[in-house]
């Protein structure tokens, strides 16, 4: 129980600072270059998802961990 609570205080705290962190970017940016700073930052996560995703979906079929996997044989 008390290891929730410091998780939930620490998400808490992050979304307290990821607030006031976006409102700075966009005083200070304006709205078109804290869109380019988000592009800038999401651009290359596709590429890594694609890159690392594929490479835990292998891990996956080596340790047999699917979903297809967790069903019974009757709902497949």
């Amino acid at each position: 129980m008390r290891l929730q609570a410091a998780v939930e205080g620490a998400t808490g705290a992050l979304f307290v600072v990821a607030s006031l962190l976006s409102a700075t970017a966009f005083d200070t940016l304006g709205w078109r270059m804290s869109s380019v700073l988000v592009l800038a930052v999401a651009g290359p996560l596709p590429v890594w998802q694609r890159r690392y995703g594929r490479r835990n979906a292998t891990v996956a079929d080596a340790l047999d961990l699917s979903v297809a996997a967790a069903r019974p044989a009757a709902e497949a």
